[in-house]
């Protein structure tokens, strides 16, 4: 499965592959493509987020900080009635500004990792494809940790079930699924102990 975004210079491309994520981000000049094996996915603690142009809201504030200066100024007498003119420009610049603000203001999700984060969706995305997207990521992780942590016979019992209890505890398996499993563990452990002994 594959989910691509684009904005006007940047693309972003997800790629879902059997055992890792495949993040490709496409700029004007540069490409930035790195893989993120699924057992590293913290998906429980995905993070929404609002995103603003700290450029857009530092010339927001100083041209805010102009006005008011400008319009105490001219409230208490200090300025002259021509400099009105400049205060109302510097009042309309304020205005445009903090209305590029908030139309600039962006949702984005954020999916943090074991070594850091990356960004899954700017803008709002379409909620079917996000929940199909994202379900089966989750899919894919649940996959890679139960061959990694639960299938994996270099695991002793008692790993095994602490194991199948971690991925319980934060919620990559139902409690259905933790005692299908469970019971399948100590099924094999207690039938190979019986041919031991």
């Amino acid at each position: 499965m594959q989910l691509i975004q684009r904005r006007l210079l940047r693309k972003i491309q997800v790629t879902l592959h059997e055992d890792h994520l495949t993040y490709k981000t496409t700029e004007a000049l540069s490409i930035y493509e790195f893989n993120v094996p699924y057992d590293s996915f913290y998906l429980v603690n995905k993070i929404k987020t609002r995103k603003l142009n700290s450029w857009l809201l530092l010339a927001t504030i100083i041209i805010g900080i102009g006005t008011i200066s400008l319009i105490t100024g001219t409230v208490f007498g200090k300025l002259e009635k021509a400099d009105s003119g400049i205060t109302l420009t510097y009042s309309i610049i304020s205005i445009l500004l903090i209305y590029a603000c908030i139309i600039s203001y962006k949702p984005k999700i954020v999916v943090p990792t074991s070594q850091s984060s990356f960004q899954l969706f700017e803008n709002n995305p379409n909620p079917e494809r996000f929940d199909s997207f994202l379900s089966a990521l989750k899919e894919k992780q649940k996959k890679s940790l139960l061959n990694r942590f639960v299938h994996n016979k270099e695991y002793q019992y008692e790993g095994r079930i602490n194991n199948l209890g971690s991925l319980l505890k934060y919620e990559i398996i139902t409690e259905a699924e933790f005692k299908k499993m469970k019971d399948e563990i100590e099924d094999e452990y207690f039938s190979n102990n019986n041919q031991l002994n």
